[in-house]
């Protein structure tokens, strides 16, 4: 959201939805309670959310290591 700040000259307005859409992602992403019949090539579904927040701290990580060095 630091990013997406400073790209937008200040626009509040914008991290805002950011930030929204980050919380209401939390019903999109979510474990089931009960066990299903699984495909076995298949993600096992309580490791879904772990790699999603995984690729979005790499994300955020690689942003701000790029607006540290100017090149964004």
């Amino acid at each position: 959201m630091a990013w997406l700040y400073w790209r937008t000259n200040g626009s509040l307005l914008l991290v805002m939805l950011m930030h929204a859409a980050m919380d209401n992602t939390a019903a999109l992403v979510t474990s089931p309670t009960s066990v299903t019949v699984a495909n076995p090539f298949a993600l096992p579904q309580f490791l879904l959310p772990w790699f999603t927040t995984i690729l979005l701290w790499a994300c955020a990580a690689y942003f701000l290591l790029q607006m540290k060095k100017g090149k964004l």
